[in-house]
């Protein structure tokens, strides 16, 4: 199939390259200048595994870079994953209206397309705002399709995903996104768009919930001198709703991943999904108390594990301290 993706960005170039690797032939567009020619000397500027490798393989062949949206007439289904990034207003969706206005230029009326919103936007944002700037195109048609991606396994997370959530109530659209995914094993959930907008921010957020009350937990643990947290964590990670049994061996969710007490959560959307949901809940009428507190006890996380290296050294100014690592985290 030949299918148009816009935008050359994390999730952008990830689901691209993704999609050639599969079987399609995929059109990349990028309007930085600078990211299209890395892209076409064949460097991903991203770093993640085998996606540099995937890169050289495809490039020219089934994926290919360009900043014309003209090259993007011939393709089926047109894929748009550009930033959404928080404000202190909220979620920032100028890049995806910017991006749908320079689309409906190049858009014949007499041909069936579908338009693809990959990324992460509030809530009803397609259907109170897309769907309204194309009501004289009725040959378009638009699905609401998340991605799933961890920073350090993306590529992997979108070949090998646990489910693909297609959010559209139309019968053509639900048979095309099915056919682009065909060759997946994965669970396909087929949901309305605007409940397919919400389960990524559900995952997201019920994620960094975990992460901030392990958190806090484990510092009400540390006030007394004889409890481990990992101790009382283990006490409850073998509770039959919990673990899994299969041939008398048990096996453990690795979602007990995010109880492990840390600096907090990071990346590139924990943060900003859980604040710019709480400020569309607010402007709503809706007080998200727990979700509030939430990302309270994040913001406080490094000043607290701070606390705790000073309160351990005496003399911290005069230590020498090793960070390994300069990703996200």
């Amino acid at each position: 199939m030949n299918i148009g993706v816009i935008g050359a960005g994390y999730v952008g170039l990830v689901t691209a390259l993704g999609l050639s690797k599969i079987g399609h032939n995929v059109i990349n567009y990028e309007r930085d200048i600078f990211k299209l020619k890395k892209i076409s000397d064949k460097d991903p500027i991203i770093n993640e595994k085998g996606l540099k490798e995937l890169l050289k393989k495809k490039i020219n062949k089934s994926y290919f870079i360009t900043n014309n949206l003209d090259d993007l007439k011939k393709c089926e289904v047109l894929f748009v994953a550009v930033n959404t990034p928080h404000t202190k207003k909220g979620i920032y969706l100028g890049n995806v209206i910017d991006c749908l206005k320079k689309i409906k230029t190049k858009l014949p009326k007499d041909k069936k397309k579908i338009i693809v919103i990959k990324s992460t936007v509030t809530p009803g944002t397609l259907v109170k705002k897309i769907k309204p700037m194309y009501k004289n195109f009725k040959n378009v048609e638009f699905v609401s399709n998340p991605e799933f991606l961890r920073e350090g396994t993306a590529l992997d997370d979108f070949l090998n995903p646990d489910r693909i959530i297609i959010g559209t109530e139309d019968k053509f659209s639900k048979r095309k996104l099915k056919n682009i995914y065909k060759k997946y094993k994965s669970k396909i959930i087929i949901t309305n768009e605007t409940e397919a907008e919400m389960s990524k921010y559900f995952s997201n957020i019920f994620l960094a919930n975990l992460i901030s009350f392990s958190n806090e937990f484990s510092n009400y643990c540390s006030l007394f001198d004889k409890v481990n947290y990992y101790n009382v964590v283990n006490t409850f990670i073998n509770d039959r709703r919990f673990k899994v049994e299969n041939n008398k061996k048990f096996f453990y969710p690795s979602i007990k991943e995010y109880m492990t007490p840390g600096p907090g959560y990071g990346g590139s959307c924990f943060p900003k999904d859980t604040k710019s949901l709480l400020k569309d809940a607010e402007f709503k009428g809706l007080n998200m108390g727990i979700l509030k507190e939430s990302i309270k006890i994040n913001d406080k996380r490094a000043d607290q594990i701070l606390d705790a290296i000073r309160k351990h050294y005496k003399k911290f100014s005069k230590k020498r301290f090793l960070i390994i690592g300069l990703g996200f985290k």
